[in-house]
């Protein structure tokens, strides 16, 4: 393995661990009632996250606190689980699940790839989450009675690409070894 691109892997996996520690951090200050949730897992089949306690917004992580609180992941044996950066949901009042979903935002450091199997991975997460709306709140059930369009969306945000920059201060350099993810519709 190349030097640069290992060592480049695994610092953006640290600076990955990092962010995670840091909005778990927050969440835990507010009570477990944050606006994001970090590393929530889903199982293979969508299954919903795992609580500490039903009905607490608390997830369960089953990780190595001293060493990665967020690996391995609850469902960390199942072939198809994945596990998104950070949710957004509907109510950070209720339990993360595919009926409070409202947006997954994916997060790449420099030397992280952007593959489009995650994405597909997540896309379908999305159809599962659309059919647990429409069967708790039934089809018609929005502003416009014509039902739902998506079960939520999908954001990229790439590190240091798309931070905002001060007026006059030019843009960020290009980064090597990252694909855009291009438009993916959402």
């Amino acid at each position: 393995m190349n030097e640069d691109i290992g060592s480049e892997f695994l610092v953006a996996r640290l600076k990955q661990l990092a962010a995670s520690i840091i909005f778990e951090f927050v969440d835990e200050i507010l009570g477990w009632k944050a606006p994001l949730k970090t590393e929530v897992c889903f199982g293979a089949k969508f299954e919903d996250p795992q609580l500490i306690l039903p009905g607490n917004p608390k997830l369960k992580r089953t990780g190595a606190f001293d060493q990665n609180p967020f690996y391995p992941s609850p469902y960390n044996n199942q072939r198809g689980s994945i596990s998104a950066d950070l949710i957004i949901p509907e109510s950070r009042l209720e339990p993360i699940s595919k009926t409070n979903l409202f947006a997954i935002v994916e997060i790449k450091f420099q030397g992280d790839s952007i593959k489009d199997k995650q994405f597909n991975q997540y896309d379908r997460l999305l159809g599962a989450c659309k059919t647990a709306k429409e069967k708790k709140y039934g089809k018609h059930n929005n502003h416009s009675g014509k039902g739902l369009k998506e079960g939520g969306y999908i954001s990229l945000f790439r590190y240091p690409e798309d931070i905002a920059l001060e007026e006059g201060k030019g843009k960020p350099s290009e980064q090597s070894g990252t694909k855009k993810a291009g438009n993916r519709g959402k």
